[in-house]
């Protein structure tokens, strides 16, 4: 339908993909400081920053899809119906944005008292203000503030998987939506946020280096691999579920799903779903990343920018 000229739901696909994505930064950056794998501590204070952007991209286009979007802030709260997993999906999204603000901020701590001591005046007042006083920048205060991001940044990733299990959980339990009704969804959505959330980390990590022409180091070149190898592991695991997904949909006898199927795989939506989505969000960046003459840090940039513009939630 359509309502004073702008068509009813469009936003909505904008919304799933910034949140989406959003939470799979969080997911992909906690390795580093969260679980301690290897190289992935170096994303840090920049994914967690683009994640907190990100999320906030999501709720501006959410909101901007409702007519009076300040009744949801109030009504959340006032009145919280906690039998609907829509209510359950803004409130996890919302302790998502508040884990990765305090993330944020303990990882950030003792470089902002560092340059509080180097400023004066206004700034310096500025900089105590955003370290909460702090002016301790010594290795045993690095050590502390880290220890709680580290904490924090768990609430994070729980937070991020159960909200993106409930985003799932909005569409897999309608049952008047036969193409995305299922178990699976809260699976397909998590498996897409770790997708998205790798290649847009490698693809920034890439584009700061080339825009302000810094040489990179073996370990930050060793971490953009690396970010490819996650989108190699993730891109074929989802592979796997598109293709589960189109077996039970096609054979399953589910009413209105078979229907839906046809639409993409011979209908007129297939040349989106099979050039792509299937092509050139899944087969190609998998093609790139797994040929070892291809699997360069240029070649993860290049499969990061067709998964983001192939692959959907």
């Amino acid at each position: 339908s359509v309502e004073h000229g702008v068509p009813w739901g469009i936003l909505i696909p904008t919304y799933i993909f910034f949140v989406v994505s959003a939470s799979g930064m969080c997911l992909v950056s906690s390795l580093g400081h969260v679980f301690g794998v290897g190289r992935f501590h170096l994303l840090g204070r920049r994914a967690v920053f683009l994640a907190i952007i990100t999320l906030f991209a999501g709720f501006i286009a959410i909101g901007s899809e409702l007519e009076r979007p300040w009744r949801m802030l109030i009504y959340v709260v006032l009145s919280p119906n906690l039998s609907s997993a829509i209510w359950w999906m803004g409130t996890l999204y919302g302790l998502e944005l508040f884990f990765l603000v305090v993330e944020l901020f303990f990882l950030s701590r003792v470089e902002i008292a560092r340059k509080g001591q180097e400023s004066s005046g206004l700034a310096m007042g500025f900089y105590r203000l955003l370290a909460l006083g702090s002016r301790d920048t010594s290795e045993e205060a690095l050590r502390r503030n880290m220890g709680l991001a580290r904490m924090v940044g768990g609430g994070g990733v729980v937070s991020a998987i159960a909200a993106t299990s409930t985003l799932g959980a909005v569409f897999g339990l309608l049952g008047a939506k036969s193409f995305w009704y299922g178990p699976y969804m809260p699976i397909y959505l998590i498996l897409s946020a770790f997708v998205s959330g790798a290649a847009i980390l490698a693809l920034v990590t890439l584009l700061n280096y080339r825009f302000t022409r810094r040489e990179m180091g073996p370990e930050v070149s060793g971490l953009v691999i690396d970010l490819g190898r996650l989108l190699v592991l993730f891109l074929g695991v989802l592979l796997f579920v598109m293709g589960l997904r189109t077996i039970v949909g096609l054979y399953g006898d589910i009413s209105g799903s078979s229907e839906a199927l046809m639409l993409m795989i011979r209908g007129p939506l297939s040349l989106p779903f099979w050039g792509l989505e299937v092509l050139v969000g899944i087969l190609v960046p998998l093609f790139i990343l797994l040929y070892p003459k291809t699997r360069t840090v240029t070649g993860v940039g290049v499969a990061s920018v067709m998964v983001i513009v192939g692959t959907r939630p």
